[in-house]
């Protein structure tokens, strides 16, 4: 009898453990801290001590997420969150509640879910002829994996306020976080441009068949502006091929 309770107490120790740190479904112990201790840099925060209106974050509250390393190794169901102004991925420890920034450069994805809302971000390193210019560690999200590849970035500016700018409850004009989303094109050559969503912008960015693509756009109404529409339109581009 002693001995069923012992294994049924430890059977409830790791099914406590799995609902923590679950990685593939096998349940572990909780994440060693001397993991992402290696990973770890110091809260710095651009925007610490500085009163701005809105948000920098991605999801305001904790979310469940996911971190895949560059050595393969998964953690699962952890609490994230991502800065998408300072490009800051941050994890709260579930014991000690503790946040520790992770750097990016230790991983290969990452992942945060609110409710039904999914965000997976992949490392996509620019070609080794092409200096990169895009922040967060060259993580996308990428909205149509072909031939010419459409990726995305949420991203975060601060606008700052004017004379003009709308005053606040207590009285004050305040700078404002600004919510944006960023498009790029990756090439065969892997090769990744930045797109603007004007029209003439966005077929030159393209390079070749302008008239069908300016054929399509007007037949199809597509608002380059929705990332649905903006999706349809390279996947056409791409079977022109």
């Amino acid at each position: 009898m002693r001995q069923l309770i012992l294994v049924l107490a430890l059977l409830v120790y790791h099914l406590d453990y799995a609902q923590v740190v679950p990685v593939q479904g096998v349940p572990l112990n909780p994440i060693d801290q001397s993991i992402f201790s290696q990973w770890a840099s110091e809260v710095d925060s651009e925007t610490s001590g500085l009163v701005i209106v809105g948000s920098p974050y991605l999801f305001d509250d904790w979310t469940k997420g996911e971190l895949t390393t560059i050595k393969g190794d998964q953690y699962t169901d952890v609490d994230l969150k991502l800065n998408l102004f300072t490009d800051q991925i941050i994890y709260r420890n579930p014991f000690t509640k503790d946040s520790t920034l992770i750097l990016s450069k230790f991983l290969t994805s990452y992942k945060l879910q609110n409710k039904d809302t999914v965000f997976t971000f992949y490392y996509i390193p620019p070609k080794p002829d092409q200096k990169s210019k895009v922040r967060s560690g060259d993580f996308y999200l990428i909205l149509l994996d072909d031939k010419n590849a459409l990726l995305g970035r949420p991203d975060v500016k601060i606008k700052r306020a004017t004379k003009n700018s709308m005053i606040n409850s207590d009285g004050k004009i305040k700078d404002r976080f600004s919510r944006t989303n960023e498009f790029y094109l990756r090439d065969e050559s892997g090769k990744i441009s930045r797109i603007k969503l004007s029209k003439k912008a966005f077929i030159k960015a393209l390079q070749g068949f302008q008239e069908e693509l300016k054929g399509y756009i007007k037949e199809n109404k597509s608002d380059l502006s929705n990332p649905n529409h903006l999706i349809a339109v390279v996947s056409y581009y791409n079977s022109l091929f």
